[in-house]
């Protein structure tokens, strides 16, 4: 029996080799999907290469002569050859330049309009809501209407978590450097990374609760003390979330900037929106730069709000 995956529906098929009025049997192992109709697999030397069409009969060379493959299914429905997910419709719709400039453009944890985020991916309007229909229809942004418009977001924490760690991950692979423009500068110094604090002021916050033991490192662990937290009690700093989320209290986020850990996670979050909420820090318009104020470089250094 020959199995292969058809890249179609992913069922499981033999198929059954009949060549000169003799039955013979073929093991082979499915090595690529070539498109939505062929599959090339490997098969012993005394074959030639197969190539296996889902949508007619199946035919092979054998010393140059045709042989009728049959096909039959052997599993039932759910069943597949493969037993990890399928990254490739996510990798696809991420791959896309346009479509990434836009997710890009949401990490910022904002909503925006179609409109606007036609700007971030240098396309029209109209090009741009096929991309975001492609990209709710995967999964990765969801859309919540507001009057006539229509704004959309990264679908969830886990969406951006992904690409927080894929910006990491390019950043040292390529290893990209950002040109020295003021406005560069000012992302590298500080910026919001979807819900929390990054750059070299995120880095910085997470090096100062370690060492002040508010939080321990170990390698990529980080776990919050009881020290820690009282500490956030007495900022003022809520470390409550909804029982239907499952965030992490803590998670250290590879900076794609400063090639070091900044502190995510439950408290991250929390302690951005502390900041945000005393007027310590801003958010730019358009823009994922945060701009401290006094106050804001203070509380970093001494982890100490001033009421």
């Amino acid at each position: 029996m020959l199995c292969f995956v058809s890249s179609k529906n992913g069922i499981c098929r033999t198929v059954q080799i009949s060549f000169a009025g003799n039955d013979s049997v073929v093991r082979a192992i499915v090595c690529s999907v070539r498109s939505s109709s062929f599959t090339r697999v490997a098969v012993p030397d005394e074959f030639s290469r197969i190539g296996v069409c889902l949508h007619s009969h199946l035919l092979v060379k054998k010393n140059g002569r045709r042989i009728l493959l049959e096909k039959h299914q052997c599993f039932d429905y759910h069943q597949t050859m493969n037993d990890f997910p399928d990254i490739a419709p996510v990798a696809a719709l991420i791959g896309d330049a346009t479509r990434a400039s836009m997710l890009m453009a949401l990490m910022d944890g904002r909503a925006y309009t179609a409109t606007e985020l036609a700007l971030f991916g240098d396309v029209t309007p109209s090009t741009a809501s096929s991309h975001l229909a492609r990209l709710k229809e995967g999964g990765l942004i969801k859309q919540r209407k507001q009057g006539r418009h229509r704004y959309y977001q990264i679908a969830t924490e886990d969406i951006a978590e992904m690409l927080e760690k894929l910006m990491g991950v390019t950043s040292v692979l390529k290893e990209s450097t950002i040109p020295r423009h003021p406005r560069n500068l000012e992302l590298r110094y500080a910026r919001v990374c979807y819900d929390h604090l990054a750059g070299e002021i995120g880095v910085r916050l997470k090096e100062r609760l370690v060492e002040r033991q508010f939080v321990v490192q170990q390698n990529d662990d980080i776990e919050i003390t009881p020290t820690g937290m009282d500490w956030c009690l007495e900022q003022g700093i809520d470390l409550e979330q909804p029982k239907t989320r499952r965030r992490p209290l803590c998670r250290p986020c590879l900076d794609w900037t400063e090639r070091k850990m900044h502190l995510a996670g439950v408290i991250g979050a929390a302690i951005f929106n502390r900041l945000i909420a005393l007027k310590y820090v801003r958010r730019e318009e358009e823009s994922r730069v945060v701009t401290l104020r006094e106050e804001g470089r203070r509380f970093i250094e001494e982890l100490k709000l001033q009421y």
